[in-house]
């Protein structure tokens, strides 16, 4: 009876959007706003994700505006954000595991059909090797929830992958750092973790308790429709690798997984920039994007690259001009092998996906 009693009580609270940190039901919709924030004691009266502490993540102080189109166009300290590069257009319903529009759904901005996901550098004496930064990432998804869910961001420090890398293995074809956040479940926090050729394992190299380096608030647009949430979680440079800093050049894909642990090992839900029905296979949808994705230094942002256009494949939010912009095309699907294309079997994407032609 008490079993059955504590089991009805458990769907009540789900029903009423109890969040995966218990701090009871959600409030009210308004896009900006942060429902669940950080608090790190190390970081007396600042935080990296809400640098003026007026409770939202835009550099107003109160919702969205209505005539924008992206929300960077409004994020607190706004220049700092880069968007993370897109191999193509993110769609809906495209999970390995979990429910379409679900809590592990990446969605992207419908007016762009990008900017899922965005990292920005927090430098407190503008010298980006002495390793004192944080690393905060933003993560789009479609909606929150009470249960345990992991979302990571898979770094290829050496820019070897596949076969190239010194050792890959099934589940991990090259990646050897993981900044993870788990909510939910008795580990929930942000980890940042040395992955080097394995998919269980790894070492930790740094761990904070959920709430202490994580934020989730309302964001504004979403391909799915309903109330769309950004996760933002940090890490410090201190703890990477030694010879790692925020002018190392290296590779990076986002990833949902449907637990609060590591996207590798054939675990990913859902993986950031990339139609997964189309490449179904985790390794094959991480090589094809760390093998097409532009080479990134943190601090400055992807190399070359010189795009403020919101509706390119390349945008940059801290670029002035648009003199490297690049755009996608429409694929389309060549089963036979002639050189030519289906119509009607068309894939809209920055880089050409495999078994798609122009023609």
């Amino acid at each position: 009876m008490f079993g059955r009693l504590l089991l009805l009580l458990s769907l009540v609270f789900a029903s009423y959007g109890f969040t995966a940190s218990g701090q009871g039901q959600l409030p009210a919709y308004e896009p900006g706003l942060i429902f669940e924030p950080a608090v790190d004691p190390s970081l007396t009266g600042f935080s990296p994700l809400d640098p003026n502490g007026d409770g939202y993540i835009t550099s107003t102080g109160v919702a969205f505006s209505e005539l924008i189109t992206e929300e960077s166009q409004e994020f607190e300290n706004g220049e700092d954000w880069n968007v993370i590069w897109h191999y193509q257009t993110e769609p809906t319903g495209d999970l390995s595991t979990g429910g379409s529009c679900g809590p592990t759904e990446i969605v992207d901005n419908p007016n762009t059909s990008e900017h899922a996901a965005f990292f920005k550098i927090v430098d407190p004496d503008a010298d980006l090797t002495n390793r004192n930064e944080l690393l905060v990432f933003r993560i789009r998804v479609a909606s929150a929830s009470s249960g345990a869910f992991g979302y990571s961001v898979l770094l290829d420090t050496d820019q070897a992958f596949g076969a190239d890398d010194a050792n890959p293995v099934s589940g991990n074809p090259g990646f050897e750092l993981e900044v993870l956040y788990g909510s939910g479940g008795g580990s929930s926090g942000v980890t940042l973790q040395d992955v080097d050729g394995k998919t269980s394992g790894f070492t930790s190299l740094s761990y904070h308790n959920d709430g202490v380096r994580n934020q989730w608030s309302y964001a504004k647009f979403s391909n799915c429709g309903g109330e769309p949430i950004f996760l933002d979680y940090y890490v410090s440079f201190a703890d990477f690798p030694a010879g790692i800093n925020a002018t190392t050049p290296l590779r990076l894909v986002f990833a949902s997984s449907a637990s609060p642990a590591t996207a590798l090992g054939g675990s990913a839900s859902d993986i950031g920039g990339v139609n997964d029905d189309e490449i179904v296979l985790n390794d094959d949808a991480f090589t094809t994007v760390i093998t097409n994705t532009p080479i990134v230094t943190f601090g400055t942002g992807y190399l070359t690259t010189e795009c403020n256009d919101l509706s390119a494949c390349n945008y940059v939010a801290s670029s002035v001009t648009n003199t490297d912009c690049v755009y996608a095309q429409t694929w389309y699907l060549d089963a036979d092998g002639d050189g030519l294309g289906v119509l009607l079997s068309d894939s809209v994407s920055c880089t050409q996906p495999v078994n798609y032609v122009s023609d």
